[in-house]
């Protein structure tokens, strides 16, 4: 049991390195200016996203009752947004792993669908980093009860299985013949 289950891990750190690699092996590498190109937009992009991180938790943490009850649904929305279309504009774009070509490998059938929602879960990296700013801002809020920002860890779990669920929406509607042309 303890082989199996330890196989199982290598198994999933291969495919999630295999998941980073994609991610980050589309820019040219061959000369120093497409080194920096490739160092430094990954650096702006999780930058930006952490400072935005912080200014998100820095707000929630000082803002009152009403306005996060305001303004923190509509934060939300749009990071629902941007969680379930980023990761299929990196698949449209053959910026993700494809789980149908892991199906030849020795991997339990029940083991797919974890696969998933980690490969769901590396995609969405920018989305994580903004609920943890909003977790710790509500948190450190003295006007909001401890347990509000629990419910933040809930919309994310949430988020991570629609987002499964949707990319397994498109893949099996872009498999009909005629769909995927359009």
């Amino acid at each position: 049991m303890t082989s199996h289950v330890f196989a199982s891990f290598r198994q999933t750190r291969a495919i999630l390195w295999a998941q980073w690699r994609s991610l980050n092996n589309f820019m040219p590498r061959r000369s120093v200016a497409g080194l920096a190109l490739g160092s430094i937009i990954p650096v702006l992009t999780y930058g930006g996203f952490t400072a935005l991180s912080v200014f998100a938790g820095v707000l929630l943490m000082t803002a009152d009752a009403e306005a996060i009850r305001h303004y923190l649904p509509i934060g939300l929305f749009f990071l629902f947004l941007y969680w379930q279309l980023m990761p299929l504009f990196m698949a449209a774009s053959g910026l993700s792993l494809d789980t149908k070509k892991l199906l030849p490998y020795p991997i339990p059938g029940t083991a797919l669908f974890g696969l998933e929602v980690l490969l769901r879960l590396s995609a969405g990296v920018e989305a994580i980093l903004l609920l943890a700013g909003a977790f710790t801002g509500l948190l450190l809020n003295p006007g909001v009860r401890f347990w509000t920002p629990l419910w933040l860890a809930a919309f994310g779990a949430f988020n991570l299985l629609v987002s499964v669920g949707i990319r397994d929406l498109l893949v099996r509607l872009l498999a009909r013949k005629g769909i995927s042309e359009a």
